[in-house]
């Protein structure tokens, strides 16, 4: 048994010493292979994946591309409040009230805290109203005082700071409305010295499933296409489908056919303007 054991390993001994070169050989033939195979599978691997990438950016810039272009420009930079032309109106003296149309161009924005004053012939502190997405209103500052030799013609609204927000549910927008039925004007007097007063009255509603604790409406008086007077009634604790009367009175004769403008402001972005 030993010796058939012996014979066995001179064979194979015998076997590789015959064979060894050739054994080198294809060693050598496998590790090249081996190398070969796995420098191709990287570089499939890095053309593949630099391809996909190309391909990827070119995606993301084809999306993106209609993006940056002038309807996202518009959609995020606001455009300018439109100011109209301002109107002072005289009270007696050199007291005037002064009034300016203003406008929202924004579809899609809401001026939640606009700061302006009136210069030009008068110089006074900054008052704070607001505008909604395409919304028009008024910028109003009464009794004022302008300066001496100066032109009521020249007074102009100006708008020193702008807080802009982007309304998260739109649909709020279309849930606060206010309806002003029963606008108008009577001559009245007794209010002072024995003179005409003009007085306007009306019925406003709070049409929304909101209430408020203040509600400011802003009343402008134009005739012939021309603002001649404004003014302001406040309403407090405003609540959901209630009715409310207002009146502004001008101590002096109006035209009473003027028409009657009631514009509401109220912050509904501001929880605290809620009841």
């Amino acid at each position: 048994m030993a010796r058939q054991q012996d014979d066995i390993s001179l064979r194979l001994g015998y076997w590789f010493a015959v064979h060894r070169d050739q054994l080198r050989t294809w060693w050598s033939v496998s590790i090249l292979s081996f190398d070969l195979l796995v420098l191709g599978f990287f570089v499939m691997n890095f053309t593949s994946y630099s391809l996909a990438t190309v391909k990827t950016v070119s995606s993301v810039y084809e999306m993106s591309a209609p993006l940056v272009g002038p309807e996202l420009r518009r959609y995020l930079t606001p455009q300018p409040l439109q100011i109209g032309e301002a109107v002072a109106v005289a009270l007696g003296g050199d007291r005037f009230d002064l009034i300016a149309p203003i406008r929202n161009l924004n579809s899609s924005l809401a001026a939640v805290k606009i700061s302006y004053h009136f210069s030009d012939g008068v110089e006074t502190s900054d008052e704070i109203t607001l505008l909604m997405p395409a919304a028009a209103g008024f910028l109003t500052q009464f009794n004022v005082t302008l300066s001496p030799g100066a032109s009521r013609d020249a007074v102009r609204a100006v708008v020193t700071n702008i807080e802009w927000l982007r309304p998260p549910n739109t649909q709020m927008l279309e849930d606060v409305q206010f309806k002003v039925n029963d606008a108008a004007l009577r001559s009245v007097t007794g209010l002072t010295g024995g003179r005409t007063a003009t007085r306007m009255s009306a019925t406003v509603k709070n049409a929304s499933v909101y209430s408020f604790k203040r509600v400011r409406f802003v009343v402008v008086l134009r005739h012939q296409a021309r603002i001649i007077e404004a003014g302001d009634a406040i309403v407090e604790n405003f609540r959901t489908f209630e009715d409310r009367q207002i009146e502004v009175n001008w101590l002096q004769s109006l035209p009473l056919s003027a028409e009657v403008i009631v514009v509401p402001e109220v912050n509904i972005f501001d929880r605290s303007s809620f009841l």
